[in-house]
């Protein structure tokens, strides 16, 4: 009786999530649009940069069940994606395509550890390492693995400012996609 109370609650949560339309994820054919940014912005924005792209990494499904040893109990099928918020991003800088253009390189950042992760929790499952902790700590080394690239491509940008940067850049993370 758990097992389809816990079924039906994540058919159920899944049904409310693919409905929600202000999230993105991310695929290749689909690049972010300034439309996409409709997130609320005030004067105190204006320190961070033109535009905030907010994103996550999501773990289908958010909850697994664990025996007493944090065993990940059942068939053992988690999904990773990159994902873009459109009700927290936002812009000030609205048709300036090479701030838009900076803004997609953070969410290809974002889906490139995302792959990394994928490919870690598959290695996870084949070396039979399928405790929670395992999951969690391989997740937790990449997020924050994502987060230090994204603040060195802002460094290394000025934030999107300079041009030939963000050009190396792409093209950088466009290889590390093809790659993974």
């Amino acid at each position: 009786m758990k097992n389809l109370l816990l079924l039906l609650s994540i058919f159920l949560s899944s049904l409310v999530y693919c409905q929600d339309n202000s999230i993105i994820v991310w695929e290749a054919s689909n690049k972010l649009t300034w439309d996409d940014f409709q997130g609320a912005t005030d004067s105190k924005d204006k320190g961070f940069g033109d535009a905030i792209t907010s994103y996550r990494i999501k773990i289908i499904p958010e909850q697994v069940t664990v025996d007493k040893n944090d065993i990940i109990q059942g068939e053992i099928n988690i999904t990773v994606q990159a994902e873009f918020d459109k009700k927290i991003s936002w812009s000030l800088a609205k048709f300036d395509t090479v701030v838009l253009a900076h803004e997609q390189i953070h969410f290809d950042i974002a889906e490139l550890y995302a792959r990394k992760i994928r490919m870690k929790f598959s290695e996870n499952i084949l070396a039979q390492k399928i405790t929670y902790n395992h999951f969690w700590i391989d997740y937790k080394i990449l997020w924050d693995e994502c987060s230090i690239f994204q603040k060195r491509f802002d460094s290394k940008t000025d934030h999107g400012r300079n041009n030939e940067q963000n050009k190396i850049w792409r093209q950088l993370v466009s290889e590390e996609l093809r790659k993974h």
